[in-house]
């Protein structure tokens, strides 16, 4: 976030006695506010959603040259892991790759790459449940079909599934 805001650059982020600082927990209180973002999709995005065993080794630039040099996406996770062992690996490393394919989606997104703040309006309505793999039944690699641009919602949902599985697979390797 302080290089979000302009207070560091990514470089001094990267050495910053603040860089592992939890910016939000779970605690005792009944209600819990969630921080949620959206970004626009356009064809062919991918999303890495990562543990920091990956991202505090592997530097951003040397994460896009993967995504730029490799297609398969079981080979794009292998080779990042690979890459954040190669240099020490200090943690437990996960990684979720997903690419966004399909006709609905934009060639091209007028907005810009970012944070932009998810607020709950008529336009993007509440999060609604959707279904998920049964135990031990989800493929390598996954195929997303392309929803049309103003159905967030769902596409939230995938992304949170995605993070609650890193947190299970993290979890359970501990």
């Amino acid at each position: 976030r302080l290089v979000e805001v302009g207070e560091l650059t990514e470089e001094k982020a990267e050495v910053s006695e603040r860089r592992n600082i939890i910016l939000q927990a779970l605690g005792p209180d009944p209600v819990v506010r969630v921080d949620l973002s959206w970004q626009a999709l356009q064809r062919e995005d991918v999303l890495i959603i990562c543990s920091d065993g990956l991202s505090t080794m592997v530097r951003r630039d040397d994460i896009a040259q993967a995504v730029r040099e490799e297609k398969d996406l079981s080979r794009m996770c292998q080779r990042l892991v690979d890459l954040a062992n190669e240099r020490g690996g200090p943690d437990n490393i996960t990684v979720v790759i997903v690419r966004f394919e399909g006709d609905a989606l934009p060639a091209d997104s007028t907005d810009a790459p970012g944070y932009h703040e998810m607020v709950t309006t008529a336009e993007r309505p509440a999060l609604r449940p959707t279904g998920v793999f049964a135990s031990g039944s989800a493929p390598a690699a996954v195929v997303i079909p392309a929803l049309p641009p103003s159905r967030t919602g769902p596409l939230l949902t995938v992304i949170a599934v995605a993070i609650a599985i890193i947190g299970l697979v993290v979890w359970l390797s501990r």
